[in-house]
């Protein structure tokens, strides 16, 4: 109960005074009549709007123990316009935004990791160089990986050939060449030859490289060459007028110094 002229103080922005409700009032009533008269007259904000809502959507308020307020708890306020809930748009967009981020990073993360160690592998390993080595077209010659180094301003070949043939063969003559055409460069076949024994090697030292018919050039060490290598050659048994025999190797490797 309520003494008369004590006001009365509901979430501390509604004062009324008993004998402003121009009836003698007890209990609940006189608070359901204040906020009655306050939200006619459109003084109700804030907390105290929100419990005016409560009480409008059949929740019963509640006195706080001490007896003068109305406790904010005491029903789940309805979401009836601006009065019902002041919210923070700005505070809830910054959320928003926020988890947005979060998200892509958890979604994109993973994938944008694993992409950085694929490049990182590829830089490293370089999978676009042309492979170190040496393979000739034909079953009958093998061989060993080559060395290229650069001597007196052009690049020459150190190679070992390897004669897999069931018989002898005479090499006459031998082309180092960048271009990787399919039809084997014209050159002027020497009548002079090494003999060399089936399942034996053959050495190739210093032997000039050639692109376009010309001297190649200087390359700088670490350079990458690539190109090939063609070996004009006669079994032992062909007769003299036999056509010269022709065969090719891919070769390719680093130049050194």
């Amino acid at each position: 109960m309520f003494s008369a002229g004590k006001p009365i103080a509901f979430t501390g922005v509604v004062l009324l005074e008993k004998e402003k409700l121009g009836k003698e009032t007890h209990g609940q009533d006189a608070i359901g009549a204040a906020l009655e008269k306050a939200a006619a007259a459109g003084s109700l904000k804030g907390q105290a709007a929100i419990e005016w809502s409560c009480g409008r959507c059949g929740a019963a308020p509640r006195f706080a123990p001490n007896a003068s307020r109305l406790s904010p708890t005491a029903c789940t306020p309805s979401m009836l316009g601006q009065a019902a809930i002041e919210r923070t748009p700005s505070s809830a967009g910054a959320f928003s935004h926020g988890q947005a981020a979060m998200e892509y990073l958890m979604t994109y993360g993973w994938a944008l990791l694993v992409i950085a160690v694929v490049i990182s592998m590829l830089v490293l390993i370089n999978p676009f160089a042309p492979p170190q080595g040496c393979r000739f077209d034909d079953i009958g010659f093998t061989c060993d990986p080559p060395a290229f180094a650069d001597v007196a301003n052009n690049v020459v070949l150190y190679l070992n050939i390897y004669n897999a043939n069931n018989n002898n063969i005479r090499i006459f003559a031998l082309n180092c060449t960048a271009d990787k055409t399919s039809q084997p460069p014209d050159i002027a076949i020497p009548t002079a030859f090494t003999l060399v024994p089936r399942q034996a090697n053959y050495t190739v030292l210093a032997w000039p490289c050639y692109r376009n018919g010309l001297p190649m050039g200087s390359l700088s060490p670490g350079s990458d060459f690539s190109g090939k290598l063609w070996v004009y050659y006669k079994n032992e048994e062909d007769p003299g007028s036999y056509p010269i025999r022709v065969v090719s190797a891919i070769i390719s490797g680093k130049v050194s110094r």
